[in-house]
């Protein structure tokens, strides 16, 4: 019989004040912050498959995104893209995330959360073990 195991890994996502937010319909900006964001991953692994979950601290992710930051998620971990789930919470306060790269503010934290999120499923794995 095989061993259920599980880890879990968190790292803050909070962009530099001045990044573009979405939602509401209107150009806002990061001005403050009241609570961090975050994003979290759980690792399981049984029989030799091994698979993570995001929730990510965000309004969403655009199909084209998800499909860059799992591709990376996948070369960094040697986990299958099909093995990683990335869920956003849906937060109106969270930043704009494009593929347009006409703002440098979204441009560089859209790479910075992607290299977080690897780094992030890199840590769940790493903390595998026994659970139930």
């Amino acid at each position: 019989m095989d061993t259920f195991q599980a880890g879990f890994a968190r790292v803050n996502i909070t962009p530099k004040l001045g990044t573009p937010l979405s939602g509401y319909y209107q150009t806002r900006y990061a001005s403050s912050v009241l609570d961090e964001l975050e994003a979290n991953a759980m690792a399981v692994s049984c029989g030799g498959r091994r698979a993570v979950v995001f929730s990510v601290d965000h309004l969403g992710l655009i199909l084209p995104v998800q499909t860059e930051y799992r591709k990376h998620i996948a070369e960094v971990t040697g986990l299958p893209e099909e093995a990683i789930y990335i869920h956003c919470i849906h937060v109106h306060n969270g930043p704009v995330i494009s593929l347009d790269g006409t703002d440098p503010m979204v441009e560089e934290y859209r790479l910075s959360l992607k290299e977080k999120l690897a780094q992030c499923a890199a840590d769940a794995l790493a903390d595998l073990k026994p659970a139930k």
